[in-house]
């Protein structure tokens, strides 16, 4: 059966998700976790998300469309690459091993 994807590239695309992998071993949906929560109360956009309000120094919720200004870990995120991840090992089990357990 006839290669689909070159064993280089699978290996790039190994490193990019655990180069991705949050120092607590969650996954964000696109970039490492790096802002701090006080982000979200310069929310240009608060009908997204959550906005500050200055009198009790608080965030309140403007709707349920969560918290835009920083990047989250996500439990989905996560899921897939682990899966992702033990189905590599599975076919690849010397590459990156340490990294990957």
């Amino acid at each position: 059966m006839p290669k689909l994807i070159s064993d280089h590239r699978v290996f790039d695309a190994i490193d990019l998700m655990l180069a991705m992998q949050d120092p607590s071993g969650g996954y964000a949906t696109y970039e490492l976790v790096r802002g701090p929560k006080w982000l979200e109360w310069l929310n240009p956009a608060e009908v997204f998300g959550k906005s500050f309000n200055a009198q009790n120094f608080s965030i309140s919720n403007k709707s349920s469309a969560g918290n835009i200004m920083t990047e989250y870990l996500y439990p989905e995120c996560t899921t897939s690459v682990i899966t992702c991840l033990s189905i590599f090992r599975q076919i690849y089990p010397s590459y990156r091993s340490k990294d990957i357990e």
